[in-house]
């Protein structure tokens, strides 16, 4: 790593082809490299303040990521439903039979959870939703492309930082401040 504070060896595997192309002095040939496995994994964001294994979730995503893109995609499905067992949203219902009348314990689906804290933070939820159909599609063969793990990865970064690390409330505790003092806040606490 070139950072000052890091300077960690990362090694890697993948592929190395040659193909052709251009540079300033003419056309030619080029290696182009791309990884597929490394260790120690590279997180590709900054992961912000969250519960553990959220955190561990988005670093095992960001681990597949190179080698495994629907399984890269299915760790940030899986960080949703931790995330719900933070928010305690249950995991289970009770549901009776209709033939027996008996009561019995099942899964919740996903898309319910996200409904009920659709009740809570309708805007937050919908962050929540989309990660779920990302990684929905994850199951089936061809249709992610690298793209999709990354607006998940934002979607999941924005949920985080606006429900565990409260980043929107302090912009919007430190706006009101700014305006009601019609000016800087420098030398205050929001």
């Amino acid at each position: 790593c070139s950072n000052d504070s890091c300077k960690d060896v990362t090694a890697a595997a993948g592929r190395a082809e040659t193909i052709p192309g251009e540079d300033p002095h003419g056309p030619g040939y080029f290696q182009l490299f791309t990884p597929e496995f490394l260790t120690p994994t590279v997180t590709i964001i900054p992961i912000p303040p969250c519960p553990m294994d959220v955190e561990a979730e988005i670093e095992l995503a960001c681990q597949a990521f190179f080698s495994d893109l629907a399984g890269a995609i299915n760790h940030l499905r899986k960080s949703v439903e931790i995330i719900l067992n933070y928010l305690n949203i249950p995991k289970k219902q009770t549901t009776t039979d209709k033939s027996t009348g008996k009561k019995k314990r099942k899964e919740r689906p996903l898309h319910n959870r996200i409904g009920e804290f659709r009740k809570k933070d309708p805007v937050l939820a919908d962050r929540l939703e989309a990660i779920k159909w990302i990684g929905n599609a994850g199951s089936h063969p061809g249709a992610l492309k690298k793209e999709d793990f990354f607006d998940a990865l934002d979607l999941v970064e924005d949920f985080i930082q606006q429900h565990f690390a409260k980043k929107g409330k302090k912009l919007v505790a430190m706006t009101k401040k700014i305006i009601k003092k019609r000016g800087p806040i420098s030398n205050c606490d929001y």
